[in-house]
């Protein structure tokens, strides 16, 4: 079975071009072995204590596992240039793929609220040890900086999978917060901690579904995605611009389209107002690497 996972990603990885989505990838494969450690211990040891809350913390663990699985498909399309059926590219297959995560987190949640009816139903008394807090801690630690190696590469790559997994990884961590405050309580004799605190394990895990699914979103419906001062700053360098209306955009910090009407003097001739366009729109991508095209109409100035 490890095997064939390794095999299916790393045709992920062999069919990527170089550069920014390689290293999305590369930081993906690298979470994706810690999130599975980490989760491996966590349900281990809540199997064999007998704490509903440390499993749950351990499915949690391996659907963020999951996820990142989902990160790598949703780079292998999203990286594929335009075509005839996709003449404006794949990139929202990399949204598509953080739609997947929200998916996980559902199924997160109804896993667990159904192991809580059981435990109400059937009570057990967890056996919570000293070598059981030694183990969460160092899941604690290892989630972590999982979290904010993911996060910094999120920001520095500008990737929404890479943001989106790093909030699903950081739910993980008050996840553990949380199950080791109840592991302390049912040391003390309140087992009924377990349920209450597995809980809220899944009250955090919707809270992280919100927040992944927001910017993507966003993405989804063309908000806004470039601030329209922004592109009057540019146009006011360029020569032979009279100004810029009409400004439309769409697409996320890592891809974005672009369209306005350009307004040049009503004598120009048409060659030289098509330079001025094409100036523009160089300039305009020059300074905003993520944005992939701008269309412009020209319009005579009045």
């Amino acid at each position: 079975m490890c095997i064939k996972k390794v095999g299916f990603i790393g045709l992920f990885v062999l069919n990527l071009r170089m550069g920014r989505n390689d290293e999305v990838v590369r930081v993906l494969l690298i979470v994706l072995a810690l999130n599975w450690i980490v989760a491996l211990a966590k349900i281990l040891l809540g199997l064999s204590t007998g704490v509903l809350s440390i499993v749950a913390d351990g499915l949690h663990s391996i659907f963020d596992g999951f996820s990142n699985v989902l990160g790598l498909a949703g780079m292998k399309y999203a990286s594929k240039p335009a075509d005839d059926d996709h003449p404006y590219g794949h990139y929202k297959f990399e949204t598509l793929a953080t739609f997947g995560i929200v998916a996980l987190l559902v199924l997160t949640v109804y896993e667990l609220g159904e192991s809580i009816v059981k435990r109400i139903q059937a009570p057990q008394i967890p056996d919570v040890s000293f070598i059981a807090f030694v183990v969460m801690v160092g899941t604690l630690a290892v989630n972590f900086l999982v979290q904010c190696y993911e996060s910094r590469k999120g920001r520095e790559l500008r990737s929404s999978i890479l943001s989106a997994d790093a909030l699903h990884t950081k739910s993980d961590i008050f996840v553990t917060l949380a199950v080791i405050a109840g592991m302390a309580g049912m040391r003390a004799g309140y087992s009924i901690l377990d349920p209450i605190v597995t809980l809220v394990v899944m009250l955090f895990i919707i809270r992280a579904a919100f927040h992944v699914l927001k910017p993507s979103l966003k993405t989804l419906t063309d908000a806004k995605a470039v601030d329209e001062k922004k592109i009057s700053e540019i146009s006011a360098k360029v020569a032979g611009v009279k100004n810029i209306h009409a400004v439309r955009s769409r697409g996320d910090e890592n891809c974005a389209f672009i369209d306005l009407h350009l307004r040049v003097d009503k004598n120009m001739e048409v060659e030289k107002a098509h330079a001025v366009s094409h100036e523009l729109k160089k300039r305009i991508m020059k300074e905003l690497p993520h944005v992939k095209d701008v269309v412009i109409h020209i319009e005579p100035a009045k």
